[in-house]
């Protein structure tokens, strides 16, 4: 059987190191039409891996109900990978962050009872034992540690195994526990391996909570270098693995970024190549076509994937004092020195002039005259195998592709002379002109072809297997080609050295990135709410109490509520719904009382109240799900009751310093054990002569400043308060269920 390892430089498929240059790509929120064309898309553009989310929410929208068919047909999305040569990274949570509301926890999971989400609680974890199986169940013999499947190799001759080559656990996992970090981490990773996952396992949690059975990975905000650099000293037997994001979605940044995790080691994921979910994309648009902003990205993505063996036998135990070009604003030149070969990065601040130059000393004493051209980051290999086939000693231009381990392409700045020397033969050569329909310089050394362009050029590059098509955005599955902006004609490479022009009925025309299409929109159908209003409606379906949106079949959206009762005698009454996820409108009897909550007024409700019988209606909006923090598992819809209340009044104390156990109730996003809030703490005291229900509730400024707050009763954690949490909009403390209001009482 095939094995896939890894070590502190890289990971191994049989014994044949890889380095990722990757993406993310959600097939759940993408089409299923449309994955085919994307993945294909991403191939071209020089990545090597997709990494996607396995959402849980989407696949069991109700508890029991696991769709895996359409949209959601993940083996489906995994063999289209393998047709296109590229590994999947299959992120099957629980939690996978991301663009998912409640991190892609199903929002039915927080009615069960006893349930604690995201620690060591036996109802939780027997769930997710039941959804890592489901998953595994669809494409855990699609793994690189399985032989690639007769389709596979039909589709593609090369293929040897499957195409998942890792599988991320937990996403953000942020808890300063120790003792359940182990506990629980260790179990997800012990469930994978049950249900039959063999390849490498890795959880996203910043190092803030690791396993020794899970590789961890991180996102690059900043500081890439630098976070490499360390995570190479403190982790030496583990790879780098980075999710690379520019707040802004600029693409220089996002270049940038890149290339630093690169120049320190890492291998990377870009997040926003893709628009996805209102999200902008770097290098493709909603429509997936490319987006010229994000072109020069492309470099350096194929770069890692053409040149993976130079950074994965890097050696990164004795890394060089270098300036650091996040801080110095004056070139920064980088170094990564291995068995494969060389890479030396420059990076530039500013506006870069593509004439520009640096002077470089090679490892024998030569000085080489480097072009830099119009990006803030270049690079230059030495003494690099070419597959086997020759090796590349220098180069004066910067290389971008290696395809067949028989095409070398290079980047220069047009009409600028260049050297290129492979196996102690220099080559002379020029790049092409900026002048429309220029074709690309091309020289034969031995069996290597080197292929010199222009920026535009490289920039409207699509790489195959076999072959360089310049001039394209993308070669379709039947060798149609669409034209790049700025290009009539498109020019295929071949590795014997030739020019094909691709003829003109293969060719088609560009389709600018953003092209607005015309939706023709039907006659809007309305429905009168009246009996819903008034209580009278026929679609009310009986309740056995109140119940969240989940528990009633729908995960978003508005919900209808109808409550009848009778009062034996008339009554002003104040209201509140402790247990309403976000805002509601209500009505009593069919008139508007007004609309309570979150971005609207506040509770408690005064109504007056006449004796007889009664219909309460509540239309509940449902809000967003946070994708992360200690709340991914808040309710949505009314699953508490509607209580008539009075007010107490009691003296309230300030004080400061006071402790409280936050971990009693489970897990605390980026918390410590001791770690005490500098904020205010309330104190009230008082003993009831009657064991009644209590509710707190906050409002204005007491309301954010006791954001995240523990509530303890005669010194026991009952509830952590939060505005945004899964208590609702306030918090009820009952006697029945809460022993410590027992105590002196």
């Amino acid at each position: 059987m095939p094995s896939v390892t890894f070590d502190g430089q890289s990971l191994s498929v049989k014994g044949r190191r890889i380095w990722l240059s990757a993406t993310e790509f959600d097939y759940a929120l993408t089409p299923p039409e449309c994955w085919a064309d994307r993945l294909r898309a991403a191939s071209q553009a020089g990545f090597n891996t997709i990494v996607s989310a396995c959402p849980w929410s989407l696949h069991e929208p109700r508890a029991g109900r696991i769709r895996c068919d359409g949209a959601f047909d993940v083996r489906r999305f995994a063999e289209l990978c393998a047709e296109q040569g590229l590994w999947l990274v299959l992120r099957i949570g629980p939690v996978v962050g991301g663009r998912f509301e409640g991190g892609g926890l199903p929002g039915w999971l927080s009615d069960l009872p006893g349930i604690r989400l995201r620690e060591a609680n036996p109802t939780f974890f027997e769930r997710v034992t039941r959804w890592y199986r489901a998953v595994a169940e669809q494409v855990v013999g699609l793994q690189a540690t399985e032989p690639a499947t007769k389709a596979a190799r039909a589709s593609r001759p090369s293929a040897e195994t499957g195409p998942i080559i890792a599988v991320q656990l937990e996403d953000d996992w942020r808890s300063g526990l120790e003792d359940k970090t182990k506990l629980y981490l260790s179990e997800l990773v012990r469930f994978a391996r049950e249900v039959g996952w063999s390849v490498p396992l890795l959880t996203a949690n910043e190092s803030f909570a690791m396993v020794e059975s899970a590789v961890d990975t991180l996102t690059v905000r900043g500081e890439a270098l630098a976070l490499m650099r360390q995570l190479a000293a403190l982790n030496p037997g583990w790879p780098r693995l980075a999710t690379v994001v520019a707040e802004d979605g600029d693409s220089l940044t996002l270049l940038r970024r890149t290339a630093l995790t690169l120049a320190g080691g890492g291998q990377f994921v870009v997040r926003d190549a893709f628009a996805c979910a209102g999200r902008s994309g770097a290098m493709f648009d909603a429509s997936g076509y490319g987006v010229a902003a994000g072109a020069a990205l492309k470099r350096i993505v194929r770069l890692a994937s053409s040149f993976g063996h130079v950074f994965s036998q890097a050696d990164l135990t004795r890394q060089a004092i270098v300036a650091d070009p996040e801080h110095d604003q004056r070139t920064a030149v980088i170094p990564l020195v291995g068995s494969g070969g060389s890479a030396t990065f420059v990076f530039r601040s500013g506006k870069c002039k593509p004439t520009e130059t640096a002077t470089l000393l090679l490892p024998d004493g030569r000085r080489l005259t480097a072009l830099l051209g119009s990006q803030p980051v270049s690079w230059y290999l030495i003494d690099v195998d070419l597959g086997g086939v020759g090796v590349l000693d220098y180069s004066t231009a910067i290389p971008f592709a290696l395809v067949d381990s028989r095409i070398v392409a290079f980047i220069g700045p047009a009409g600028a002379d260049v050297e290129v020397s492979i196996d102690g033969s220099p080559v002379p050569m020029r790049v092409p002109s900026a002048a429309a329909g220029s074709k690309p310089a091309i020289e034969k050394v031995k069996d290597i072809v080197i292929v010199l362009c222009n920026e535009a050029q490289a920039d409207a590059t699509a790489l195959l297997d076999e072959a360089l098509v310049i001039g394209a955005s993308v070669v379709r599955a039947d060798g149609r080609v669409e034209l790049a902006t700025g290009f009539k004609a498109a020019t295929r490479v071949t590795r014997s050295g030739t020019l094909q022009a691709v003829p003109k009925d293969l060719v088609e025309s560009h389709r600018s990135s953003g092209a607005s299409v015309a939706v023709a929109v039907g006659d809007w159908t309305t429905i009168a709410m009246q009996d819903l209003i008034d209580g009278t409606s026929q679609r009310f379906a009986t309740l056995a109490g109140p119940a969240s949106f989940a528990a009633c079949g729908a995960r978003d959206g508005y919900g209808w509520y109808r409550a009848t009762f009778k009062r034996s005698s008339a009554a002003k009454v104040t209201l509140h719904a402790p247990q309403l996820a976000d805002r509601v409108t209500l009505w009593l009897d069919g008139e508007r009382i007004g609309t309570f909550g979150r971005g609207a007024d506040p509770f408690p409700i005064e109504a007056k109240m006449p004796a007889g019988q009664h219909s309460l209606v509540l239309l509940v909006e449902a809000g967003d799900r946070p994708v992360r923090g200690d709340h991914v598992g808040r309710r949505t819809g009314l699953y508490g009751p509607v209580v008539e209340i009075s007010s107490v009044k009691e003296q309230v104390q300030i004080e400061r310093g006071i402790r409280a156990d936050a971990f009693a109730l489970g897990f605390v996003y980026e918390k410590h054990r001791g770690d005490v809030n500098g904020g205010p703490a309330f104190t009230w005291k008082r003993t009831q002569k009657k064991l009644t229900p209590l509710l707190l509730d906050l409002v204005g400024e007491s309301r954010e400043a006791c954001r995240g707050a523990t509530i303890t009763v005669n010194g026991v954690t009952v509830a952590r308060w939060s505005a945004d949490g899964p208590e609702g909009v306030a918090v009820a403390i009952d006697p029945a269920s809460t022993p410590a209001l027992k105590v002196g009482a």
